[in-house]
Formats: structure tokens, sequence, C-alpha cells
């Protein structure tokens, strides 16, 4: 929503418990921080900064609006023509818990929840509906709810529905139960935004004179969040309640740029009207105009850049960035841009965390050969005026099917100087190489790249520098940002190194168990936690359980970056140990036992993505075209100590995982079928060789009966078939045993159901395990219904 809202006629209607907010009888519960205002007989005008108490009505007219700030940072967008009551606020900011409960009898309201919804105890009453908001944002009508983040509950007729970010439902009241979630119809969000937006000729109501500017300073304008560097001049309230604003824009600004900032500051400055009762209310209105020009001028965006090949800048050798040419071997690839957001408002010294990735699958079965690598990092403030660029890579191969597993470890670093950014703070170009750069103190560590290329060679070292430069921006990169938690399967096939006697302990085994991802649009950052367990242990120095951490929801550590719902991924997740020298601890465990290092890196795999890389796994597969339900890939090794004091790895390439959104218990239909179609990835060991394989999926599933039929056909030339059976005691999960068509292979399917946009249990996702003579495999599938 546009912070430049209408400001007109805003009035409030006092309760029989309430008087005015200025007396000593009111509880205080925050402050207007934008209105359109205008005199009302008989009743209190609301101006930026008036308090707002306990237990009032604000009621606006058809030209007025209103924008609250609670104590706990919650606000409340009021539209025209609304009635809305505080029946209830409690915030305690030591225990960052409290309650708000609020009625909206008319009109139309726009919730962002602060900290009290994080808990869940945020509430909205219609007249039709309960609304029950947690940790996100949501337009509420008195018959329409729409959940843009987090998720609400909707409880209407005795019956309750869960909206999760993107759905929308209806409540008509009258003992009628909610809608199932879904889409909105079509231009609802955008109607309803509009309503909170400027329209031609407001002034809000700004006294005539003007007031002496007075620069911000550097410390004033980093206090309330905005960049480094003076970059307006605010002045202070004056007794006519106005605020002047002079812009002091960067000279590279183009002139149509200007002009538009211009415009959009003039907005600012007639909304900055305040009463001048106390400098308390003053220094308010001033810190709510310094935010909103760091948002005009360094709004949230994002960006993009192309980066030279490796390895040597005047003579490349190699077609992908990072890495040698004889580790990313084969023709069948795809490499990212570096991908990135940075956001306007939360992040520390302005971060713009960014992932660059690649990943190659050429030939089948026998003949295949593969790599994947992740780079991630960002653009942040060097405390000195300039910006630098800390990054890293992690990579993983197989040179051929009989091949061990061959990995890369590097730091990555813009050279001192080299980060160039634009007037509106995004990245346009750098230059970096394999220095390692302390996140916390913006010092440089040299570093000496890792390569193993798992032929049998050992290890050796090398080294690159490569130009990165701004390109066009991916369409709807960074558009589709939801605040949401995943949940789903990690599989694949891994093998344990003894360090110590130089050889494997073991044969490849089978693993699997749960993923959980966290994606936070106001950090942008993704955390990953794959809890694995050794599904056919074969030796004692093979792990039982593991715990693998990808990423952080720490601004330093982070090792990843949520760009949008298409685009995230992080490298194995890591706490600083020694900030001067870069010495780094991982979070991830094996058998509950810290790790001497973990190398590892996860990334989600779009459907445009997994499509160019098809040939690789299978030919014709029918990617599941899924909404909301992802999958992607993952690698890498962990180095721990056994018992007897030998140097353990334990190693993986291109391993999968997916995970969606689980619907409630009681969403799940108990009658109807339905058909979902999809595709299966698996890490494959057949005899001596090891390779990535997919296959098409189809689940008939009939709720009434709690069973169905299900289908792989293609999966390495074999095609399954089984009944599924869907648990009694908790039906959004099921599983299956099928039967191939080819020797003795078998193969387990776990499945649960997601979310989709047709409903909650419009898709599902899982994993497999395969066996059969000299035959193993581990691996995902994702499906959507038809």
């Amino acid at each position: 929503m546009k912070y430049m809202m209408k400001r007109q006629a805003v009035t409030i209607a006092l309760l029989a418990s309430g008087a005015l907010c200025g007396t000593a009888s009111a509880q205080e519960v925050g402050k207007a921080s934008a209105v359109n205002p205008a005199a009302t007989a008989n009743l209190r005008t609301i101006t930026i900064g008036s308090s707002i108490a306990h237990k009032e009505r604000i009621q606006t007219t058809a030209a007025g609006s209103v924008l609250l700030l609670f104590l706990d940072k919650t606000s409340m967008t009021i539209g025209p023509n609304s009635d809305l009551t505080i029946d209830e606020y409690v915030y305690n900011p030591n225990a960052g818990a409290g309650k708000l409960a609020a009625t909206l009898g008319k009109g139309a309201l726009r919730f962002v929840g602060g900290q009290i919804s994080h808990s869940g105890d945020a509430e909205v009453k219609t007249a039709s509906a309960v609304i029950g908001i947690r940790g996100g944002v949501a337009l509420i009508t008195p018959k329409n709810v729409f959940t843009g983040y987090g998720s609400s509950t909707v409880t209407s007729g005795g019956s309750t529905v869960t909206l999760y970010a993107g759905e929308f439902t209806q409540t008509q009241g009258g003992g009628t139960p909610p809608t199932p979630p879904g889409a909105p119809p079509a231009g609802f969000v955008e109607a309803q935004i509009q309503t909170f937006q400027s329209t031609g000729g407001q002034t809000g109501g700004v006294a005539p004179g003007t007031a002496s500017p007075a620069a911000v300073t550097r410390a004033e304008l980093n206090a309330t969040g905005s960049p480094t560097g003076t970059v307006a001049q605010v002045a202070p309230v004056g007794a006519n309640g106005t605020v002047q604003v002079t812009t002091v824009w960067p000279s590279t600004t183009s002139a149509s740029s200007t002009s538009q900032q211009n415009q959009i500051l003039t907005t600012v400055i007639q909304s900055a009207q305040t009463s001048t009762q106390s400098t308390a209310t003053t220094q308010i209105a001033n810190q709510i105009v310094a935010q909103q020009l760091y948002q005009l001028q360094f709004g949230a965006a994002a960006f993009a850049l192309t980066s030279t090949n490796c390895c040597n800048p005047s003579s490349p050798t190699s077609p992908v960035p990072y890495l040698p040419a004889n580790f990313a071997t084969g023709s069948n690839y795809y490499v990212s841009p570096v991908m990135g957001y940075r956001t306007a408002s939360v992040d520390v010294a302005n971060r713009a965390p960014f992932i660059q990735y690649g990943i190659g699958i050429t030939g089948q079965g026998a003949a295949q050969s593969s790599w994947i690598f992740l780079a991630s990092g960002s653009f942040a403030d060097d405390g000195s005026g300039g910006f630098v660029e800390p990054a890293g890579l992690n990579a993983t191969r197989r040179g051929a099917a009989n091949f061990g597993v061959g990995l890369i470890n590097t730091a990555a670093a813009s050279t001192p100087g080299s980060v160039v950014v634009g007037p509106n703070k995004l990245p346009i170009s750098a230059t970096t190489n394999v220095n390692y750069l302390v996140p916390e103190t913006n010092q440089y560590v040299p570093s000496t790249p890792y390569l193993n290329l798992g032929d049998g060679s050992g290890g050796t070292t090398y080294t690159f520098t490569q130009n990165q430069s701004q390109t066009t921006v991916p369409a709807g990169l960074g558009s589709n940002r939801p605040s949401v938690t995943l949940t789903g399967w990690a599989g694949g096939l891994m093998r344990t190194f003894n360090n110590t006697t130089n050889q494997y302990v073991a044969p490849s085994f089978v693993i699997g168990g749960q993923a959980t991802i966290v994606l936070d649009p106001n950090l942008n950052r993704v955390q990953a936690n794959f809890n694995i367990a050794n599904l056919t242990p074969s030796a004692s120095q093979t792990f039982s359980y593991a715990n693998y951490q990808f990423g952080s929801l720490d601004l330093f550590r982070a090792k990843g970056a949520y760009v949008d719902y298409n685009t995230f991924g992080a490298r194995g997740a890591q706490i600083s140990a020694n900030n001067a020298t870069g010495a780094e601890t991982p979070v991830s465990t094996v058998n509950g036992q810290a790790l001497n290092n973990h190398l590892g890196l996860f990334v989600n795999v779009p459907l445009s993505v997994a499509q160019q890389i098809s040939a690789g796994v299978g030919g014709n597969v029918n990617f599941c075209q899924c909404d909301y339900t992802r999958w992607g890939f993952w690698s890498g090794s962990s180095n721990r100590t056994a018992a007897n004091g030998d140097s353990i790895t334990d190693i993986g390439n291109l391993m999968t995982w997916v995970a969606g959104q689980l619907p409630n218990i009681s969403e799940v239909p108990a009658s109807g079928t339905a058909i979902y179609d999809g595709h299966v990835v698996a890490s494959i060991k057949n005899g001596s060789n090891e390779y990535v394989s997919a296959g098409n999926l189809t689940n008939t599933v009939n709720f009434g009966t709690r069973a169905g039929a299900v289908t792989v056909t293609g999966l390495d030339h074999t095609n399954y078939s089984g009944t599924v059976a869907i648990s009694s005691s908790d039906p959004r999960n099921f599983s299956s045993t099928l039967s191939g068509n080819i020797g003795s292979r078998s193969m387990v399917l776990n499945g649960q159901f997601f979310r989709g946009v047709a409903g909650p249990v419009a898709e599902m996702g899982g994993g497999v395990q395969i066996s059969g003579t000299n035959y193993i495999g581990s691996g995902i599938f994702a499906a959507k219904a038809r």
C-alpha cells in the first residue's frame, strides 16, 4: 500500500466509557500516523500524531481515511465510509505479547500485523465473521477477507477456514460458513488498495505558512532506518502545524526521476501535519517524515547482474561463473543471473542479499554427468559511505556415473572499492575474487578455494577474478514474496568417506526425512532444516540421523536469500567463532554432534528451469505446475570426528526436497475424488553407477473411502503402480507401496496433501524410496489436482 493516503474528513465518536485521548483517564494505545482531516461538529478531529485510546470508535466519511500505528507496531488503515471500534488493546513491550480486538462495522480495513499478531492474539470482528490474524497482512470488509502474508482464521456460521498468503474467502453471515479458501476475485485486491490511495487535489489540511528547515543528521536518519548519509532536510513541526522538506537528491538522478520524486515528496509534505501538543508529538512527526523519505528514495526493489565466466578474466576457460571447465562439464545446463532483493526499511546496514545458482545434468543413466553450485552473499554498507560484497560458493559434481562426488568450497568477495551502486542504492557493478570478507567487520581475509573433482585425483586449489554488471531484471522477480513456512520431505543418496584411512566405509545409503523451510520477506532470508535418517544403515561409521540447516534468519551469517517465491536458496548455515579471522562453526549436526564443517547448499527449482534441464533426467517429464508447492535440489558434504578419532565425511550430490503449505486436518474432504498429476525425481544407484532420474506421477484419490491408486511411469525406464491409503488419524498424510515392471523393483511412497489455489488439498508432495536387485533410490514427488 502506498503511504500517500487520502487525507480528508476523519472523525472519532467516543464510546460511553471513553474520554478524550488527551485526558488522563484514557489509555493511549497508538497514534494516527496519516490522516485526511476535516472539521466535524461535536466530534474530535484526528490529525497526524493524535493519540488513539482504548475503546475508541473511528468513523470516516466518503472522502476520509486514517492510518493508525499501535504501540506494538501493528498498523490499521481505515478506508472511506468506514466504522471501526477498538474493543480491546493490551500490550506488554517487555514480554512482546498482548491482545488486540477490533470490530469493523462497515467499510474497509487493511491490517498489518505487529508484535501482538505474531503470537496469534489479534482479532477483527465483522457482522458476518470473526477473523484471527497471525503475523500477517489482511484486507477485510464486512463480507470479504484476503490474506496477503502470514495466515488468518475466518470463523462464520459455526465453521472455520484458514487463509494463507494469496487466499480469499467470503463471509455471508446468517449461519452460512465461509467459502473455501481460493484466489480472490479479479480486481478485488487492486480495488481495495485503491481505496487507501491519494486522489488529486487533496491537501491534508495543511495550514498556510512555512517553517524553517533544519537538516536531519546522519545519526538521526540511521536511527529511523534510513541509509547512510543525509538524503533530505526535514523541518521541525512549526506552530502552524506544517513540515517543510528540502530534497538533497544525488546528482546522478535523472530529470524524469527527480520530477517524480518531487511530486511524491509534495504529497508527503502535505501529509506531515501534526498537532503541537508536545515535543514528543513533534519528534514522532519528524520520524514519520524521515522514514517516508527513506522509503521513497530507496524503495524496495529486485535487482540482477551478470557474471563473467571462470576462471581467468582475460581468457575464460569455462562457460560457468566460479567453476573451472573441468568441474562444470557437459552441455545441458542452466545458470541464473545474480538475483537479489533490497528491502526498503528493514535490512540492517542496507543489506541487499542475493543468490546465483547453476545446475547441469547431461546424459542419462550410466552416461550421466552432473553438477550444481550456489553462490550467496549481499551488498552491504561498509560503514564509510561505500559498499562491499561479502559472499561465498559451494558446489558438487559427479563427473561420471561411476565417479565419486567432487566439491568446491570458496569464499568470494568484492575487491576493495569495486562495488558501484546507483542513486537508488541498487548494485550496478562489482569485481569479485576469492578473498573472504568478514561481514561483521568488513575486513578482508585471504582465502584459497578448495577443488576436488571426485575422480580420485585428490584435492587442489584454484583462483578466479570475475566482473559483475547490471542486467535486465527477469520478469516478475521479487513480485511474489509471501511470509510462509513450508513443510515436506528431503531425500537422496549419501556415502561416507574415512579421511584418516582414505577409503569409503560402505556403499551409498538411502536417506529421507522432514524438510521445513521458512521464508521471511521482511529479512529477505530463508532458513531450511532437513531432519533426515539413514534408512539403509550398513556400517558403524555411516550416520544414523542428521539435522542439516541451510541459511538462517540471522542477518550477518544468513548464507542465502529469499528473493521471491520462485527464487530462494542458501548454503550450509554457520555461526561466527572469530570475527577477526572469519572462522566459522557449522549449525548442522550429525548423530546429535557438532560438525567440523558443512559445505552444503539447497535451491528451489522453478518450473522453467526444470524444463530446461529435463533432457538429463528422462526427457518428457510432466513437472508439477504447482501453485504453492515447491521443490528443488540439495547437495554437500559434512565433516565430523568419529568416536575413534577418525575424520569422517558424509557427502551427496543432487539430492532432492519438496515442501508445501499444509492444510488443517478439518479441511481434508470426507467425500469426492481428485486426480493429481506431477513428477518424481530421485537419486538412483544401479550397480556401480549413480545418477538422477525423473518420471511422471498420477495419483487418483477417493476421499470418501480414504483410498486411491497411484502410478509412476518412465522413472529410469521403469513403471510402478500401487494403491494409496490415507491415514485415519491424520488424513493429510497418505502412503503407498508400488510394484515395478522391471525385475524386483519396488517403491515406497509417503506423502501429504498441500494447499493450492483451488483449495486446501489441491496439491501434494512427499518422498519415495526405491529398492531392487543391486538397485536403490530415494527422492521426492510433487503433483497438482486436475
